[in-house]
């Protein structure tokens, strides 16, 4: 378990998004993206968006980013 997952689980803080950020975790995890990116591309889907624009080619053939 990530310090990340440790963080969302306790009662201590409460996070915006938590679906986003766990979702994000288990991406990154995948090696293709980081979690930064994967955060950003799943607030954006969450918002409506069909897409996010990177530049980053290890998410080209993640279907929720757009390379540039």
């Amino acid at each position: 378990m990530s310090h990340f997952e440790r963080i969302l689980d306790t009662d201590v803080f409460q996070v915006e998004e938590e679906e986003c950020v766990r979702e994000a975790l288990r991406l990154s995890r995948r090696g293709t993206g980081d979690f930064a990116d994967h955060l950003i591309g799943q607030l954006n889907l969450a918002r409506g968006c069909r897409y996010t624009v990177t530049f980053d080619r290890s998410l080209r053939s993640d279907s929720t980013f757009f390379l540039l």
